[in-house]
């Protein structure tokens, strides 16, 4: 079987879970068949990460500098991809699409896929954002009112185009079917990590990427991972830390990605913050699970997510974890894997990191739980298995 995953994703984008989640679905599948990953990006590249599988980076070409004074939440998604060129008849059997957005990209590349009679199926990653970006971003009235006009409904129109949606948790099935989607043509495969992130860093590694990100302080860290925009709740988390009566010190590991503004909102916040704090930009992979693996907690407090690979990661590596009860999130902390907050809740959140770091012991238990409950659920090796037996059976169901 032939596969191309296209990993749909704005320019400004440099990693997300959706790119991860599309690479290392390609990586693990690859296993099962023959497989092309595209990766819409500013460029033309092309090189064979492993054994049956060809990565492709193909250009894609935003509008937003045609369209001057129209906001980025409208802009952004008609961004146009020549990742269609890629769908002649015959060439592949099935189109797996990872991450929404943007919204014009995804048409395009739907539209292609059934012109050349190949099946699509989509994975629900971003879901949860796109339905609720107006909340995640906290826009005003006219932006919202704008982007409900017109990037969702088109964003329904393309899930219901879709031959199959992959859906990466349980809860996420009523934001699918309140799209449309008949349950019928929704089957669940959760996202996952990859075999050697059960692995933890050598001690002497983490000890180094502390000291280099100045990390060093012999005190409890809390970390926090991912870019630094609104959705992701970097904000609450700083707000809720001025709460938090034990001494601590708080590292934000990524970048501010688009949304400098915001980072900069987040710096002057930090510094009035009783505890310190550490903003480390983007690092190397190395130094990223390093810091992972040397969090005494590990803190997600996004406003809005569908499963969120880095508390998949955090959880490979035994960290206790406090995040927002928000899409996947309550699924993946299952059986006591973790501490729970509303999402925006200053006082929520602040409640669940004080319950954390008062008791070393049930960290201790809830980072073992986490652990063995991402080996038994979410890795990709087990993913990309089960994929492949949903795309056996679109191929079959297209073909009759």
């Amino acid at each position: 079987m032939r596969i191309l995953n296209a990993i749909l994703t704005p320019v400004h984008t440099r990693t997300s879970g959706a790119i991860q989640a599309g690479l290392q679905m390609g990586l693990h599948m690859a296993e099962h068949a023959d497989v092309d990953v595209v990766l819409m990006a500013d460029r033309a590249h092309e090189e064979r990460p492993a054994p049956r599988l060809r990565l492709m980076r193909v250009p894609s070409r935003p509008l937003a500098d045609r369209l001057r004074g129209v906001p980025r939440a409208i802009s952004t998604p008609l961004t146009s991809t020549e990742i269609p060129q890629l769908l002649e008849p015959g060439r592949y059997d099935l189109v797996h699409i990872h991450n929404p957005h943007p919204i014009l990209a995804l048409h395009q590349v739907i539209r292609a896929a059934h012109r050349a009679r190949i099946p699509v199926v989509m994975s629900s990653h971003g879901f949860v954002e796109v339905c609720h970006w107006p909340e995640a971003y906290r826009f005003g009235p006219f932006k919202a009112a704008l982007y409900r006009a017109t990037i969702l409904p088109a964003f329904r129109r393309a899930v219901l185009a879709c031959d199959r949606i992959i859906m990466t948790s349980p809860p996420e099935e009523t934001e699918i079917t309140g799209l449309g989607v008949a349950t019928s043509r929704i089957s669940l495969v959760p996202n996952g990590v990859p075999d050697d992130a059960f692995e933890p860093p050598d001690p002497d590694a983490i000890r180094d990427a502390c000291k280099r990100h100045d990390a060093g302080a012999d005190l409890p860290r809390v970390v926090f991972l991912g870019n630094h925009t609104v959705n992701k709740g970097a904000d609450v988390l700083l707000e809720a830390l001025q709460r938090v009566e034990q001494p601590l010190q708080a590292l934000f590991v990524g970048n501010d990605r688009a949304d400098p503004d915001h980072g900069d909102a987040l710096r002057a916040s930090a510094a009035s913050s009783r505890h310190p704090v550490v903003f480390t930009g983007m690092v190397s992979d190395a130094d990223r699970n390093a810091l992972l693996a040397a969090a005494d907690l590990f803190v997600f407090p996004s406003r809005s997510d569908t499963m969120p690979i880095s508390i998949l990661e955090a959880m490979a590596l035994g960290r206790p974890i406090v995040a927002s009860r928000i899409g996947g999130v309550p699924y993946q902390l299952e059986g006591d894997c973790g501490w729970l907050a509303e999402p925006g809740d200053v006082a929520s959140l602040a409640a669940a990191i004080g319950r954390a770091l008062r008791d070393a012991n049930e960290r201790l238990r809830r980072g073992r739980l986490a652990r063995d409950r991402a080996r038994d659920l979410f890795t990709w090796r087990r993913a990309a298995r089960n994929a492949f037996s949903v795309y056996r059976t679109v191929t079959t169901e297209t073909r009759s």
